[in-house]
């Protein structure tokens, strides 16, 4: 049951579509997916080992409609071939698909668990930098899992809120994303939580907190850059109202048109809550409209020319290895996976590998680059993160089909006879690195993170 204060919004915002939305919010909810082109450079043969069909989403590249119980139990997830994702949190992302030129630095703002960096990321993995940050502690561990599982390269993870943002990264960013945290609407299918804590009081709350952040993260965006703002909620005070009220106090930006793409599954703004800008460029995603719960999105473009960098302004808080470490560090990647990173650093009780080039910020890191792992009494003790990265690279893999009984043994933290040389290997599955072991007289010795483990028969 719907709370009738909001039923009675929603019947103004849509006059005789109610019964449609109505309908539609208390049906079964639509799953989706996204490969992960980072890992999978052919996401349709990834599509065809799953044990369940797909359907294309139109508007987003490499994803998908799908029906199946619990999907975060399949190998190929364990692997980081997919990411779940709600499908229409798919589209606000999805929007800025040909915007933007490659060897950029990205800020996703309120990115946990990590959807929208997932698709930031695969822009291009080779040469942009994403950084995603999220204010909650334990929202960044799900956060960072999620990026470690993918086998992320060029990611940082920082925990920090938007004024710190605003005062340490003044014009750093070609785009910035905002999906700010509001009061939930489009999630009642999916949430009872949601539905719970609403009231018009918290609608309220949410639209004048997301102006704060919005103000705060104008800074981050450089001369010619994107900020993309996005919500999963309904009220016109969250979405077209801040929306006004953003350009009157930020002249130096603009709206940008939204692609024709989502004019099948979205419609446009409510036209009289458009102060100061076309309602046709910003979209409004009901349950009604497209196969999803809800999305609001607008595209602001700064004034000036976008000119494309991967340099950051601010002090690296990080340290080179030293004599010891360095030797160490060299020996374990040279006979892992026989070459050594140019930039290979300290930070804090961990050996990180970063994409060339980028220095740590100081302070508010949660996370940064690959995890090679820790020094310890003269060796290195490799984090997941390594070989779920560079698992590809390794000169010894050992590659486990999706079915086989020696993939459901890997997954449960169990050993198993292998074909390989001693020593470290990537483990995969149907070539896709998921974790790794300790060969030794063939014999695998399980390093996939207890944590992670299937659990059960």
């Amino acid at each position: 049951m719907l709370p009738e204060k909001f039923s009675e919004r929603m019947k103004k915002i849509l006059s005789e579509d109610y019964i449609s939305y109505e309908n539609a919010v208390v049906g079964i909810r639509q799953t989706g997916l996204r490969v992960n082109t980072v890992k999978c450079e052919n996401p349709k043969a990834v599509i065809e080992k799953l044990p369940f069909d797909c359907e294309t989403i139109g508007y987003a590249s490499d994803c998908y409609y799908f029906e199946f119980e619990k999907p975060g139990n399949l190998p190929l997830h364990h692997a980081g071939a997919f990411y779940v994702q709600e499908p229409s949190a798919m589209a606000p992302v999805s929007a800025l698909e040909g915007l933007l030129p490659n060897g950029i630095k990205i800020l996703d703002s309120c990115a946990s668990p990590g959807g929208k960096t997932s698709q930031a990321v695969c822009f291009c993995h080779d040469k942009n930098i994403v950084f995603s940050n999220e204010i909650v502690p334990s929202r960044c561990k799900t956060l960072v899992g999620n990026i470690e599982r993918q086998g992320f390269k060029n990611s940082v993870v920082l925990n920090g809120d938007t004024a710190y943002l605003s005062k340490e990264f003044k014009g750093e960013f070609a785009l910035v994303i905002c999906d700010a945290p509001c009061s939930g609407e489009g999630m009642f299918r999916k949430s009872r939580e949601a539905l719970s804590e609403w009231s018009p009081e918290n609608v309220s709350l949410c639209a004048q907190r997301q102006k704060e952040i919005l103000d705060n993260l104008s800074s981050c965006v450089c001369d010619g850059g994107y900020l993309l703002y996005s919500t999963c909620t309904f009220s016109p005070e969250e979405n077209e109202m801040n929306v006004s009220y953003f350009l009157k106090k930020h002249p130096d930006f603009s709206l940008c048109e939204i692609s024709d793409k989502f004019d099948n599954c979205t419609v446009c703004g409510i036209k009289e809550y458009c102060d100061g800008f076309d309602y046709k460029n910003v979209r409004r995603f009901y349950p009604h409209t497209g196969r999803g719960e809800g999305q609001f999105f607008a595209i602001f473009k700064k004034d000036g020319e976008l000119l494309p960098s991967t340099v950051f302004s601010y002090a690296d808080g990080s340290r080179k290895p030293d004599k010891n470490e360095q030797k160490a560090i060299d020996e374990f990647l040279k006979s892992t996976i026989g070459k050594i990173p140019e930039n290979i650093r300290i930070y804090g009780e961990n050996i990180l590998i970063l994409p060339d080039g980028l220095k740590i910020p100081a302070k508010k890191v949660f996370s940064c680059g690959v995890k090679l792992g820790e020094y310890k009494n003269g060796r290195i003790i490799p984090h997941h993160h390594f070989f779920s990265a560079f698992g590809k690279e390794f000169k010894n893999k050992v590659d486990l089909s999706c079915n086989s009984a020696e993939c459901l043994k890997y997954l449960k933290g169990e050993g198993f006879d292998v074909c390989c040389e001693n020593g470290w290997c990537s483990v995969c599955i149907e070539g896709i690195p998921a974790g790794g072991g300790k060969v030794v007289n063939g014999y695998l010795k399980n390093h996939y993170p207890k944590g992670l483990r299937l659990m059960g028969d």
